[in-house]
């Protein structure tokens, strides 16, 4: 039985976190490996991957550097992992000058976005990728963006697991709490900060009420700019949109929608493969979004979605209208997107593309 310790800053609710925690329970399930956490933070809003662990570290911030040293070395003599595989840069520090003490094969797998980092994440990557066996990222922008080594890197996209899909989940629940029945529902799930262009999302939620006056944009998630977005809303009279806040059954508000929407910043933000995309397009959904990261790797324009030029409020806003009225159109997106899930992007494909890295 082999033993892999996993790093990441917590299990907060996150798309890497999420990706780890789905990998994590699909290892463990399959009994050939010992898996211990090491957490920055105590968060566990994904409570469900405790359950298949062998152990957990927290490294505690407010003791000196030397100390946290000390004390992860200790932890790794003990666990004497065979592998270790790195979800935030940070950690990477600390496992570089470990690593010429302990034996163990060393996994980067921080990289999950093409956003253009600080010079000193720069710096440190760039110490890390000779030091490490392989770099693992969840789309090929996000190893093109980072300058990852080529012989090295690998591309694994995120896994959906279809057990998350209840077969009795109807969404009928969903429409009866927001009110949404006889309604065209749009939804975007999103972290509500300046790196998701909600703004857009708005604005085009106008647009389209225009000429679909029964739609319903439902904004799903939480964050500093929800005030904001809320006077925006009010102030331009848009009142097809309702804020739901932070949800945990995101299946079952795809179920009560009809299209995905996932607006990004690129001045911010570059997507790497999305999670919120991933699970839109498993419920059969068809997913319009920013262009952009590695958001084309999963969403083919007019194929199982269509993808938008950044802040292009009338073309996304045409593109929803056209799949609201050719119901032709909306099938083939809608049967292409569930098919693209069960070929390229399931748990069982991203748990064996993992094993066979390790083996």
């Amino acid at each position: 039985m082999k033993t892999i310790v996993f790093f990441a800053e917590s299990l907060g609710n996150g798309g890497k976190e999420r990706r780890m925690g789905e990998l994590i329970r699909s290892l463990k399930h399959s009994g050939d490996y010992r898996i211990f956490l090491v957490l920055y933070s105590k968060v566990f809003d994904y409570e469900y991957v405790c359950k298949s662990l062998d152990g957990m570290f927290f490294i505690e911030e407010k003791q000196n550097k030397l100390q946290r040293l000390k004390n992860l070395y200790r932890f790794m003599k003990e666990v004497k992992p065979d592998y270790v595989q790195v979800w935030t840069v940070r950690a990477c520090l600390l496992i570089n000058f470990i690593r010429p003490f302990i034996k163990f094969k060393y996994i980067l797998s921080s990289i999950a976005d093409a956003n253009k980092d600080s010079l000193s994440i720069r710096m440190l990557y760039q110490f890390t990728f000779p030091i490490c066996d392989c770099v693992i990222s969840n789309s090929q922008a996000g190893l093109d963006t980072h300058n990852a080594p080529k012989k090295k890197s690998r591309v694994i996209y995120n896994g959906f697991n279809k057990d998350r899909l209840d077969p009795k989940e109807t969404g009928k629940r969903i429409c009866e709490e927001f009110n949404l029945e006889n309604k065209i529902v749009i939804a975007m799930a999103a972290r509500v900060n300046p790196s998701k262009d909600f703004k857009m999302f708005l604005d085009t939620a106008k647009a389209v009420n225009k000429k679909s006056n029964n739609t319903v944009f439902l904004v799903i998630g939480k964050g500093d700019d929800e005030d904001m977005l809320k006077n925006h809303a009010k102030e331009n009279n848009i009142d097809n949109v309702i804020f739901c806040g932070y949800r945990t059954d995101i299946e079952a508000i795809y179920k009560a929608s009809d299209i995905a929407v996932l607006f990004t910043n690129p001045s911010v933000h570059a997507e790497g493969v999305s999670n919120s995309i991933m699970e839109a397009m498993a419920c059969g959904l068809p997913v319009v979004a920013t262009n952009g990261g590695g958001t084309p790797e999963i969403v083919i324009d007019g194929h199982n979605g269509f993808l938008i030029e950044p802040h292009d409020v009338d073309t996304a806003a045409e593109r929803i209208i056209r799949l609201i009225n050719d119901s032709d159109i909306y099938k083939n997106l809608s049967d292409n997107a569930r098919k693209k899930i069960d070929s390229k992007f399931s748990i069982e494909k991203m748990t064996k593309e993992y094993i066979e890295e390790y083996n």
